[in-house]
């Protein structure tokens, strides 16, 4: 994945972090979750095109591009906070997880220095991509990397780079459905009980790793991943890029596909939702 981004040569270090210096003993819950966290490149104006900006509110001296490798998609999100809080310039983070298939997420997040301490930064809203599989790429994620390149390639200060960088992954930010839904999609496609044609319904939505949706407590607040959530209640949404992957990876649905020109999740789930609901 990482080999698609467009980064200079001259930025990439390509250094192995010690998880144990990113993650506190009392943080063994999301440690076990990682398998090796690698400073992979920095972007700063002695080796990119670019200045930096230091003010009360902004500081942006460098980009850090660090890749994640984790176990358990569950804690995505406390896993990247973590790595937020502790390194002290703004991040993209490339995470990947390494399931029945190999897929990435891309993330980034917005902050401002610490009032008190400058170097505890304030974190603002984190963003991640939809899943991202490079062996079968979607032709929505062939143009946000090609949006993410186009960023990097920005004119400007690394501020605004880096703003280009997080509004690229708003625009294709981790979303997608509920379980009753997708069951819905796929019992239209298969017919409702097995159907041999398919090679066993169960198997479809392997690749998926659904991820945790808690309703916000606030309506203007979009609280895909609060902190500390205590007993409240969430629902498991499954991703539209991993819905989209599963389906490429059935011949049965694929053909389908293909047979009426679908070329995206969304407007093949709108065309569904409009037989199935219209």
């Amino acid at each position: 994945m990482i080999e698609l981004i467009n980064i200079p040569k001259q930025c990439i270090c390509n250094r192995d972090i010690p998880i144990a210096k990113i993650f506190s003993e009392d943080q063994e819950q999301l440690s076990s979750a990682v398998s090796s966290v690698k400073w992979y490149a920095v972007l700063r104006p002695s080796n990119f095109h670019s200045e930096k900006v230091v003010t009360d509110s902004l500081r942006y001296e460098e980009i850090q591009i660090i890749q994640v490798d984790i176990k358990d998609t569950d804690l995505l999100f406390d896993v990247a906070r973590v790595i937020y809080r502790r390194i002290k310039y703004p991040c993209l983070l490339i995470i990947c997880y390494n399931g029945a298939c190999t897929k990435y997420v891309v993330s980034a997040c917005q902050f401002s220095p610490g009032k008190i301490d400058y170097d505890r930064n304030i974190l603002h809203s984190i963003v991640m991509s939809h899943w991202i599989h490079p062996d079968c790429l979607s032709y929505k994620a062939k143009l946000f990397i090609d949006s993410l390149n186009q960023a990097l390639e920005k004119e400007g200060n690394l501020y605004e780079i880096y703003s280009a960088l997080y509004q690229t992954i708003t625009l294709f930010k981790l979303s997608g459905t509920s379980k009753a839904h997708t069951k819905s999609l796929i019992d239209y496609l298969c017919g409702r009980g097995e159907n041999p044609k398919v090679g066993g319904k169960g198997k479809i939505l392997r690749f998926c790793t659904p991820h945790r949706f808690y309703p916000s407590r606030k309506e203007f607040l979009a609280n895909y991943y609060p902190k500390n959530n205590g007993n409240q209640s969430y629902s498991l949404i499954y991703d539209y890029e991993d819905i989209w992957y599963c389906f490429l990876k059935n011949d049965y649905i694929r053909s389908y596909i293909e047979k009426n020109g679908y070329r995206d999740i969304d407007y093949f789930v709108y065309r569904i939702d409009e037989k199935l609901y219209g």
